[in-house]
């Protein structure tokens, strides 16, 4: 079985005999990609600090 959830996510499951073992089911999660740095601090992936570093080290060829 193959489904999209509410949110976009994606379902499989599969049932013996199509699989060995008994159910297998999986959850494909999206997850939000960050096009800026800034996007990362807002997501709290890389603190404030870190970011200013970052912008400062950026060397554009």
């Amino acid at each position: 079985m193959d489904a999209s959830l509410p949110g976009g996510d994606r379902l499989h499951a599969v049932i013996p005999d199509v699989t060995r073992r008994p159910w297998a089911i999986n959850v494909r999660k999206y997850v939000v990609r960050a096009k800026l740095v800034a996007d990362l601090v807002s997501l709290g992936s890389l603190t404030a600090a870190a970011a200013t570093f970052l912008e400062a080290a950026w060397c554009p060829a």
